[in-house]
């Protein structure tokens, strides 16, 4: 028997989809800095934030810049912010990579991880200060049209 954990309920908006997303980030941002500081194997642990930023939070901006900005005019700072991350999280990644493969942990994992997390943090507040609200004042047919685009988007 499959039983799926955390499943969708229906009542899920666009703004409880990204909120979720937010969270995820914040949780393989947080375990990246971790790995930097473990002893012993964190092969595992660093192929989470190898997938994670490699393949998921490129969905999320994506939804961002795809689905949401042409309904809603994003602030200047989220597009910058988008082009600003995407080295650190390639580097993010490809250190992550290594460290997946059997490779040591590399000195600059942990002053990197720490600087993506300060920055994806204050990135996530800002979106959830100014984007969020702005959002759920959108008609509930363009709110749900956002929400089926984040969802097709993740089959």
């Amino acid at each position: 028997m499959i039983v799926k954990l955390g499943a969708r309920t229906t009542g899920e908006d666009a703004v409880d989809l990204l909120a979720a997303c937010h969270e995820r980030i914040r949780k393989f941002s947080a375990m990246a800095c971790a790995i930097a500081k473990a002893q012993g194997d964190v092969r595992e642990a660093a192929g989470a934030v190898r997938r994670y930023f490699a393949e998921a939070f490129p969905l999320h901006v994506a939804d961002e810049e795809e689905l949401i900005e042409p309904r809603l005019a994003l602030p200047a700072q989220v597009h910058a912010d988008h082009a600003a991350h995407a080295a650190e999280i390639e580097r993010l990644v490809a250190l992550c990579a290594g460290i997946e493969a059997g490779g040591p942990v590399p000195p600059e994992l942990g002053p990197l991880a720490e600087r993506l997390r300060k920055e994806l943090d204050a990135h996530l507040e800002l979106e959830e200060r100014d984007v969020f609200p702005a959002l759920r004042m959108l008609p509930d047919a363009v709110r749900a049209e956002i929400r089926d685009g984040i969802r097709a988007r993740r089959r």
